[in-house]
């Protein structure tokens, strides 16, 4: 019984290690003239809100330094 039990807890907890964490939004949608459909992005345009997102986590970091 214990065995059985200890099994089960240990599938769960490698279940849960797993998961993956909930991604962030990289600010590319324009709210205001989204109304719905598939939205394309350019590979450079992406590029830039990830390298922006990052130069703001590094002057935070700074900042916090």
């Amino acid at each position: 019984l214990l065995r059985h039990k200890n099994k089960g807890l240990r599938r769960a907890f490698t279940i849960k290690k797993k998961r993956e964490k909930p991604g962030k939004p990289i600010g590319l949608t324009q709210l205001d003239k989204y109304h719905g459909g598939a939205i394309f992005y350019l590979p450079r345009k992406v590029q830039r809100a990830w390298d922006a997102l990052r130069e703001k986590k590094a002057a935070k970091a700074k900042e916090q330094r």
